[in-house]
């Protein structure tokens, strides 16, 4: 139901996001990195099953909503995680569908971002962006510490460390913010839209790693929405470029690594 589709990968390290394309489905996920001592299922394990699962459970009779809850479900048997553990890997979800009846179903659980870009030349821009609200004093810290050319050394990943310890005592619970992990019910707090297709141009998806440098760096969404899949990894990779040329140490643009991995898609309606 699009009619054309461009994306573009880089991962880096980590290599936890993933990308989805199904035939009228398209989906990011990011999963969380371990700064800590790394558990038994990865980041990316965790975002590659539940993936997997979202495109099984996908039924266009259910909200957006149930199917995630039915992926996770199946997700967590599969691995073998226990429910609700506050250790377990988690994700973001970015996903849009679209529907009989000419319409775009959007749904956003933790913070990759979706834009949609209508045809009057407007942009709509989705993220959840609740754990960022939160305002961890870890947060704050490391970002500050590498402002000042802290750089990316041991001390840095203690902080990580520490701000990944309070953010597991808040994650899925009210008062502190939801995500996709061992909590199905999470699901029902993800942010969801409906749309009409005819005032679509196209929707982007992507991940925190293409996001955030291509803000410091002035990119549009338009400009983004243009390219084609070989110039999309074109972009990334000369994001990744000044993330290590220009700005190596996170004074520019503080952020957790100095490469996260990246994921982009577009999708034209």
């Amino acid at each position: 139901m699009f009619s054309r589709i461009a994306s573009a990968q880089l991962p880096a390290n980590s290599d936890d996001d993933r990308l989805l394309v199904a035939s009228d489905t398209v989906a990011v996920l990011d999963g969380a990195s371990a700064f800590g001592s790394p558990g038994r299922v990865s980041g990316g394990a965790f975002a590659e099953n539940l993936g997997r699962s979202l495109v099984d459970e996908m039924d266009e009779s259910s909200s957006l909503t149930t199917v995630l809850v039915l992926a996770l479900r199946k997700t967590i048997a599969m691995l073998g995680l226990p429910f609700g553990s506050p250790d377990a890997p988690s994700s973001t979800v970015a996903v849009i569908r679209a529907r009989t009846g000419g319409f775009l179903d959007l749904l956003a659980l933790g913070d990759s971002t979706i834009v949609l870009g209508y045809r009057d030349g407007t942009q709509e821009i989705i993220c959840d962006d609740r754990l960022e609200r939160l305002g961890l004093p870890q947060s704050g810290a490391y970002r500050s510490r590498l402002q000042r050319g802290g750089g990316y050394n041991d001390e840095h990943r203690e902080l990580l460390v520490e701000l990944q310890q309070e953010q597991r005592r808040r994650r899925n619970r009210p008062g502190g913010y939801w995500i996709a992990s061992t909590v199905p019910e999470a699901s029902r707090h993800a942010i969801t839209m409906t749309r009409s297709m005819k005032a679509l141009s196209w929707v982007a998806l992507a991940t925190d790693g293409v996001t955030d440098p291509l803000e410091a760096l002035g990119y549009s969404w338009p400009e983004v929405a243009a390219l084609n899949s070989n110039e999309m990894a074109d972009l990334l990779s000369r994001l990744q470029q000044w993330e290590a040329e220009t700005d190596p140490c996170g004074v520019v643009l503080p952020r957790a690594k100095r490469h996260d991995d990246k994921t982009l898609i577009v999708a034209a309606v």
